[in-house]
């Protein structure tokens, strides 16, 4: 099965190195920018794989005018495969296997975000930093086709969103995987940078859960207690949960599989429980807007961002079961 990013119609065509450049806005992985030479993105292993089976996936290119097109003469620029050309170019090749696409930018933006998360090659990071180049470009109210071109709920991509408004300590710690983006988006909520970090620190030294994370957050919020007590509580009350804490994306989409109706069905479900699960948030945006009292509000806000977490699991795992029809 061919990725959304390419269209069967496209031809592969060899095309000169030297005809290809690289773009600012659309490159959307930290590997991607100008710098390629920086210790921090080594391509050794892209390039000992190129130099022994040659490029097994064809880069995708533009051209670089926006009038009228002549494939024989234009110059291209990269929408999908910047690392891929760069090793091409590092290891002397003079050409590499392309197809030619006319996109404008938002469509050029959209082919290579979908590329990249379809691929799963973004760190939460780089999908933030590219999610908001979209959303920056193209406005706020574009995250909802945006969302639906990349198979996501929109509360992931508000979500994702939220993590670089984090100190750059913890947006550090979620780029290397260190820190899990369930538990750095509650850390949004304190609005005390000291705090988060030191929260940050003690979640992933006690290895706190999601939900023990949230206590902890709320706890935090509530009263004058310290990062030390506010930790300890928290791990007090998620011994209690233990059994249904935090299911990964994947159990979730493995109890669907077990779901024993036809698909038409579970297609059904799925789409249910999406719509109850928008009402609630839709519901509980209400109820926030009419709050007067500040702690309820925070309650409220704390109850808001369990269902979007219970979304973006059923969105996710939605997305999954989709990819397993289609692979069977």
């Amino acid at each position: 099965m061919q990725r959304a990013a390419y269209n069967s119609s496209c031809k592969v065509l060899e095309i000169p190195i030297s005809k290809i450049t690289r773009s600012d806005l659309l490159a959307i992985r930290a590997g991607d920018g100008h710098d390629e030479e920086g210790p921090d993105h080594p391509l050794a292993d892209l390039i000992a794989s190129i130099r022994k089976q040659g490029v097994l996936q064809p880069i995708i290119v533009r051209p670089v005018s926006s009038g009228r097109f002549r494939d024989d003469d234009a110059a291209y620029e990269i929408v999908c495969g910047n690392r891929r050309f760069l090793a091409c170019r590092q290891l002397g090749l003079e050409t590499i296997p392309a197809m030619i696409r006319y996109l404008g930018d938002r469509e050029a933006l959209e082919v290579a975000l979908i590329e990249n998360v379809q691929r799963e090659s973004l760190n939460p990071i780089e999908e933030a930093e590219a999610f908001k180049k979209y959303v920056v470009n193209y406005g706020r109210g574009s995250m909802t086709s945006l969302a639906a071109r990349i198979g996501k709920s929109e509360e992931y991509v508000s979500h994702r969103l939220l993590l670089l408004g984090l100190p750059k300590e913890i947006v550090e710690k979620i780029s290397r995987r260190l820190l899990k983006p369930g538990q750095a988006c509650e850390l949004v909520w304190l609005k005390d940078q000291r705090k988060q970090i030191q929260l940050a620190e003690r979640v992933l030294a006690d290895k706190l859960s999601f939900r023990q994370t949230r206590a902890a957050v709320k706890i935090l919020r509530e009263g004058d207690a310290s990062v030390n007590e506010a930790v300890r509580r928290a791990a007090k009350v998620g011994r209690r949960y233990r059994a249904v804490d935090e299911p990964e994306p994947l159990e979730l989409a493995d109890a669907w599989e077990n779901y024993q109706d036809d698909s038409k069905e579970q297609a059904r479900t799925f789409k249910h429980a999406i719509l109850i699960l928008r009402a609630c948030l839709s519901g509980l945006d209400a109820l926030i807007d009419r709050t007067e009292s500040q702690k309820l509000r925070a309650t409220l806000l704390d109850e808001r961002s369990a269902v979007h977490e219970s979304l973006d699991r059923i969105v996710r795992a939605k997305v999954a079961y989709r990819k397993q029809l289609r692979a069977n």
